[in-house]
């Protein structure tokens, strides 16, 4: 009987609560979306606001009679009317960076700036010429009535970015005189991060994230910052989300509104055109007239406001009514339950009632006795029986309690009332009560009590109730202590700067502090139902699961540069230290985290590194600008052989060993100018060579050859190389150093002159001391000395001469950068520096680099084949310089090939387009008018995908070798090009 009451009563109970849940789920997702769709239609309307408000005050402005008066009559007297009318507009808006008259050849002729908080009006020689600027060419065009309104974009002054960013929209209006002439225009640069702060204010109270998009799909506003304004910088040109997610764009730009689910995420979008702006436009020929401001927009301009509800936020509203229907579900079954066994055990103990009674009164008898709580009855709060346990709990004894009135056991009258208005309400309801309530004892002491009553016949209530305490004193401060400790606990971890977390035993967050929320960007509830693999990189997991299982083993563990993911798909860099959570028997029972952010200080620290970068290539500009002398006497001298030995050759072209002889010396001086060039090049590029195995003397003899035309006769060089030793290097760095210093040394003889010394043998280092970093080992190191004779330093500039930007050169002279860059070079080779100088005899600079293995190869290049070959298939020759194409189609037609030459890219496009099939090799040159080489092998390429192609550059600049591969590029080739490496590199493309 009764469990088919409860089948019953369960199943339609469940029905109810299913068909609740689902009623009530669709009731408040309508809610949600009705709720996104408001937030935006009323940021659409601020933001319409917002631009109606410019319009009206641009036609204020450019109807202001004060501004007429003026252009009638351009006095200083009214010109400083319109100034002031203008700088009194512009703090009373306070939302425009500048507001400006422009004439009709496009020079400023009044300009209020808002410069640190303030307006003010730039005097007549700060005034610019913006004739060139896009803005005013374009409002130029306009006719009577027409507004122009320019993109949304950041302010650029003098060709770059302002910084901080200004996001501005500029409003402009031209002047008309009553005949109709053109008189000026009239501009406002409107500060749009007004726009931004509408709508960060209202995601800050909206439940998504809200974009706003331009009409390419670049962010003006995002959900991340690092994706904002993309179309601005040449490193973001690709930060768009027409690229990144195509379909998404294409479902926000096919309409103008709407609501649709994306990837688990729920989007809401409504398009802002500003083209419904109709304003009173009265000019003083037109003072009757109403006439309609028609909006013209610079280029394409619209917006897209784009609010984003991840999927997660709609399981949540689930997961949040489940929570709040399940426990009323529960309660309710739980009911029925009891109901259904109490029919159950009713039926079948009613015939042993009686019995049980009788057995209940003696069992009642005994616990009253013998209970360790207080037991008492009362009638009408008068207290008729007591047992020994309450008596000893009170102080008092039975006959000082039995009879008395219950408010012997309370403090005040208040206590006593709340306790019997409480009680009293909760028997008459559930029939019992149970309650915390305060007591005071015979002595005055205050005691806590947990009281319990019920009726003594639920039917009568005026026969009494019976009740228990039990004394919680203990229990309640303790409860305090813990309360208190928990809460400093909480404050301690919540307040941290660092991310905590904890894990139990089976590797799942069981709390998540407010710092790791921040830096993952995700709420804590979220991660409570994730493991903690869910926090790192997939390819991390092993290693981190390493450091887990330690220190579930009791040990500390650490980790170092690890990067965890966010939220948003990004990473952040951090130091986690991993600890044992111990329960109070000392058993692990889960892992501590403790985790600190070191994403700002590695980009702090890449970014030193950037500013020494670039340090380190002005200071080779400055030494390539010493050298240009030297380069010219050297490249001069090379042209005085060329030219000479040609004259000799066509002198003796009936003699041919003789003509055979200064051709030889033409080819020998032509290889010498390219290796200069090489040189230079190579000095002078920003990209830094990787380290190889390099014989340091040979940089040496390299470096003065370049300084010996560009330092004066008056200084002698002495060289002492007596080591041909490797050591690890980048060439280019190693050059510098000893350009730096070499400079350095000569510049500090002059004007009388002196002697360079430069010496170079191995030391073998011993003894730690002589080894000022500690952290570099003992052993053999290549020593480079570069000493001069001349003035020296003092003594109190010693210790700073490694400074950046301390220089003892007079103004001009010296950037104070040289040997602060030489010291990182030597650094960063493992090496170090030492320095000794006393003033009037010299100093001595002396260098110390690791020597390596000898055994290490430092032969990169790969072996030209000896042997010449030609061929007789075709050849497509391409390259702008007439010369170079007639000699090397000669050259290649000696050799039995079939040359088809072409000095301009689009006609060489044309030939091979014609017949494709004639072709076996296509040569061209990189850098050429109308279609550089790269661009030329694209399309080539597009026609016959298999044709071959070598590339020919005459600089050190040159495409990534992905890209070129990418393109189809088999070979580059650096000019000039020698016959011998050209011949062979063809047979090794084509076979």
């Amino acid at each position: 009987m009764g469990l088919l009451v409860f089948g019953i009563l369960f199943t339609a109970t469940t029905l109810i609560f299913i068909g609740f849940y689902f009623q009530e789920f669709n009731f408040r997702k309508l809610l949600l979306e009705a709720y996104e769709r408001q937030t935006l239609e009323l940021l659409e309307k601020t933001i319409a606001s917002e631009m109606n408000a410019n319009a009206y005050n641009l036609v204020y402005l450019a109807n202001h009679k004060l501004l007429y008066s003026w252009l009638r009559n351009p006095t200083e007297t009214n010109k400083r009317a319109v100034v002031d009318l203008f700088k009194r507009f512009a703090v009373q808006t306070n939302r425009y960076d500048q507001v400006r008259f422009l004439d009709m050849q496009g020079r400023e002729r009044i300009r209020i700036n808002h410069t640190t908080g303030t307006y003010v009006a730039e005097e007549d020689n700060e005034l610019q010429d913006k004739a060139t600027r896009y803005y005013f060419q374009e409002a130029i065009q306009l006719n009577p009535g027409e507004l122009l309104i320019s993109p949304f974009d950041l302010n650029i002054e003098n060709g770059q970015i302002e910084k901080p960013l200004k996001p501005m929209i500029r409003f402009g209006l031209p002047i008309f005189s009553p005949d109709g002439r053109k008189k000026g225009i009239v501009f406002l640069n409107y500060l749009g991060s007004h726009i931004i702060d509408h709508i960060e204010a209202k995601t800050l109270a909206n439940v998504g994230e809200i974009m706003l998009l331009n009409a390419n799909g670049y962010w003006l506003k995002a959900i991340n910052a690092e994706d904002e304004w993309g179309f601005m910088f040449e490193d973001g040109k690709k930060q768009t989300l027409k690229i990144r997610n195509p379909a998404l764009w294409a479902k926000l730009k096919d309409t103008d509104h709407g609501q649709f689910i994306f990837n688990t995420s729920f989007y809401t979008h409504r398009t802002i055109r500003f083209k419904d702006i109709e304003i009173l436009n009265s000019t003083p020929s037109q003072t009757d007239a109403e006439n309609t401001l028609t909006e013209k927009q610079s280029g394409v301009f619209y917006a897209k406001l784009v609010s984003v509800i991840p999927q997660g936020a709609i399981l949540d509203l689930k997961l949040q009514i489940l929570k709040e229907v399940l426990p009323l579900y529960s309660i309710i079954i739980i009911i029925f339950l009891g109901i259904s066994n109490w029919l159950y055990f009713a039926i079948r103990q009613r015939g042993k009632a009686q019995q049980a009674l009788e057995k209940n009164e003696a069992e009642l008898s005994s616990i009253f006795r013998s209970v360790p709580a207080g037991i008492g009855m009362a009638c009408d709060r008068v207290i008729k029986q007591v047992n020994r346990q309450l008596c000893d709990m009170t102080g008092y004894t039975r006959e000082e309690l039995i009879g008395q009135n219950s408010r012997i056991l309370y403090p005040t009258q208040e206590e006593f009332e709340y306790v019997g208005a409480c009680r009293s309400d909760q028997i008459r309801k559930t029939g019992s009560g149970s309650m915390e309530a305060i007591w005071q004892v015979k002595n005055g002491n205050l005691i806590h009590v947990l009281l319990s009553s019920a009726p003594v016949n639920s039917d009568d209530l005026s026969q009494g109730i019976t009740f228990s305490a039990y004394d919680i004193t203990d229990r309640k401060n303790a409860q305090k202590q813990l309360a208190a400790s928990r809460e400093r606990y909480r404050s301690i971890i919540e307040t941290s700067s660092d991310g905590i977390f904890t894990l139990d035993h089976e590797l799942r967050f069981s709390s998540f502090n407010a710092a790791l929320e921040q830096m993952t960007g995700q709420l804590r509830q979220d991660w409570f139902k994730k493991k903690y693999s869910d926090l790192f990189l997939p390819e991390n997991i092993t290693h981190v699961s390493e450091q887990v299982q330690t220190a579930l083993g009791g040990k500390e563990s650490s980790i170092e540069n690890i990067r965890i993911q966010t939220c948003t798909g990004g990473e952040r860099i951090c130091d986690i230290k991993l600890r044992p959570n111990a329960d109070k028997n000392g058993s692990v029972v889960g892992v501590i985290g403790f985790v600190k952010d070191m994403t700002e200080n590695k980009k702090a620290k890449e970014a030193v590194k950037r500013v020494e970068k670039k340090l380190r290539q002005s200071q080779k500009m400055e030494a390539i600008g010493t050298l240009a002398g030297g380069i010219a006497h050297d490249f001069n001298n090379i042209l005085s052989a060329i030219f000479g030995y040609s004259q000799l050759t066509l002198m003796n072209l009936d003699h041919a060993q003789k003509a055979k002889e200064s051709m030889d010396q033409v080819i020998k001086g032509a290889q010498r100018a390219a290796d200069l060039v090489q040189q230079i090049l190579t000095f002078s590029r920003q990209a830094e060579n990787e380290k190889h195995p390099l014989i340091i003397s040979s940089a040496i003899k390299e470096a003065v050859k370049l300084l010996r035309s560009s330092i004066p006769s008056t200084i002698r060089i002495n060289i002492d190389l007596a080591s041909r030793e490797k050591v690890l290097a980048d060439p280019t760095q190693i050059h510098q150093v000893i350009m730096n210093l070499c400079t350095n040394a000569y510049q500090s003889m002059m004007p009388d002159g002196g002697v360079l010394t430069i010496r170079l043998e191995e030391v073998n280092i011993t003894d730690r001391e002589e080894i000022p970093d500690q952290d570099l080992p003992c052993g053999m190191y290549l020593e480079l000395e570069i000493s001069d004779t001349g003035m020296g330093i003092e003594q109190e500039h010693i210790e700073r001469i490694f400074d950046p930007y301390f220089t003892t050169k007079e103004v001009g002279e010296g950037t104070g950068l040289g040997l602060a860059l030489v010291d990182g070079i030597v650094k960063n080779h493992n090496g170090f520096i030492k320095m000794t100088s006393q003033v009037g005899q010299g100093t001595v600079f002396r260098v110390y680099w690791p020597v390596i293995d000898p055994d290490i190869s430092s032969d990169h290049l790969e072996p030209v084949s000896e042997t010449i070959t030609g061929g007789t298939e075709t050849i497509l020759l391409v390259d702008d310089e007439l010369q170079i194409v007639d000699s090397m189609g000669r050259m290649l037609r000696q050799y039995g090939y079939t040359v088809i030459s072409c000095t301009d890219s689009l006609t060489a496009l044309n030939t091979f387009r014609e017949t494709p099939g004639r072709f076996d090799l296509v040569i061209t040159d990189l850098t050429m008018p109308q279609m550089t080489g790269d661009r030329l092998s694209e399309e080539i390429l597009k026609i016959n995908a298999d044709i071959p192609i070598i590339l020919c550059t005459g600089h050190s600049a040159k495409l990534p070798d992905d890209s070129a591969a990418s393109i189809g590029i088999q070979r580059y080739l650096q000019k000039p090009i020698l016959t011998k490496e050209l011949l062979s590199i063809i047979r090794d493309v084509l076979d």
